[in-house]
């Protein structure tokens, strides 16, 4: 481990920010979003950075994985008899997918993407290709998103032309039929009314539920107009009838016309670059490598060896077998021992032997 904390080849860390906005539809959405939708909203943009689809990408623009090593005899063989070695793309995928961090900072819609590397070149390229590749996807999905926002509107003010048309024509007929002109003054008040709240009414049902306050006040002022326009004489009625369908259904052209230019101008501002997401520092190698703990790793290596060489030792004195004291013996044999014969010196044996010199 000491040894190895030296060798360790030097770690660059690379990263890149970006500026991301929820796609709000100014026509269709109303207000700005809540700290709670703004978290998750985050969250969510995080997760799609994380996501396999984004890592796919990255990994087949830059080639990711022509450069892995060829693999191993024992990972060759094992994958042919149990498939668990997964091939080169799959495993520059995967590789990139655990390596990248992505993260919040102080900003509330910024985020950071980044990634430890050996090489801070290839890192600066693999963190700005996932950049690019996110922000090509939320443009992508941001403009699906206002195309079909304006396909649903567009094909709105055609069923609402139509209306118009019919409600027109109707009212034509009937003063041609009757022999009539415009209404009073005060039955056209009325009516002007009437129509402007059928507008409202129908804005606040897009939004709101049926018992909401501000769409029981507007039913409310309609029901009491139309009580008042009841009490006309009956072609009276029914030519004031006809006059506010089509003041209605104008009002209601009218609005779907203006929503649909501002879906036209959302999809041309989307189509000229002016996206949701866009980088605010591109990601460039580092010049210095992150520092290591080499003071950590020492203490580490030098506690695991001594460990390591009390167990040794633990473990040599449990399989030594040799008798060094009588209570050895008695243990060995199962007998008392009766006395012992101190060792002799090897000069006295040899004296008394009588090979002295």
């Amino acid at each position: 481990t000491t040894i190895g904390s030296f060798r360790m080849s030097p770690v660059y860390e690379v990263s890149t920010t970006l500026m991301v906005q929820p796609t709000e539809i100014s026509y269709l959405e109303r207000g700005s979003l809540s700290f709670g939708a703004r978290a998750a909203f985050i969250s969510n943009e995080k997760e799609i950075i994380r996501s396999r689809t984004i890592a796919e990408e990255v990994v087949r623009q830059l080639r990711l994985h022509e450069k892995l090593g060829p693999p191993s005899f024992l990972s060759i063989l094992l994958n042919k008899f149990f498939q668990t070695n997964p091939g080169p793309f799959e495993k520059a995928v995967r590789g990139l997918r655990r390596s990248l961090f992505v993260g919040s900072t102080s900003g509330p819609n910024i985020i950071e993407i980044g990634i430890k590397a050996e090489d801070p070149i290839e890192g600066a390229r693999i963190v700005n290709a996932v950049a690019k590749v996110y922000i090509d996807y939320r443009y992508k999905a941001s403009l699906r998103k206002t195309r079909g926002v304006y396909n649903f509107i567009a094909e709105q003010v055609k069923i609402s032309q139509r209306k118009l048309n019919d409600s027109d024509r109707a009212l034509r007929e009937f003063k041609q039929r009757e022999k009539m002109a415009d209404l009073r003054a005060e039955t056209a008040h009325i009516l002007g009314r009437l129509s402007a709240l059928d507008a409202s009414l129908s804005g606040e049902l897009a939004e709101y539920s049926e018992k909401d306050p501000r769409v029981v006040r507007t039913k409310e002022e309609i029901e009491k107009l139309t009580v008042k326009l009841e009490s006309l004489p009956q072609k009276e009625l029914e030519l004031a009838r006809l006059a506010r369908a089509v003041k209605s259904n104008e009002e209601i052209y009218l609005i779907l016309l203006k929503k649909m230019e501002n879906a036209r101008i959302s999809e041309v501002a989307e189509m000229q670059g002016m996206g949701s997401a866009r980088v605010i520092d591109p990601a460039v190698p580092p010049p210095y490598p992150l520092r290591r703990k080499r003071a950590i790793f020492i203490l580490l290596g030098s506690i695991m060896s001594l460990v390591f060489g009390l167990g040794m030792a633990f473990f040599a004195e449990y399989r030594d077998s040799s008798i060094k004291s009588s209570k050895d013996i008695e243990q060995s044999l199962h007998s008392r021992v009766l006395g012992t014969i101190p060792s002799t010196p090897k000069k006295i044996r040899k004296y008394f032997l009588g090979f002295k010199r």
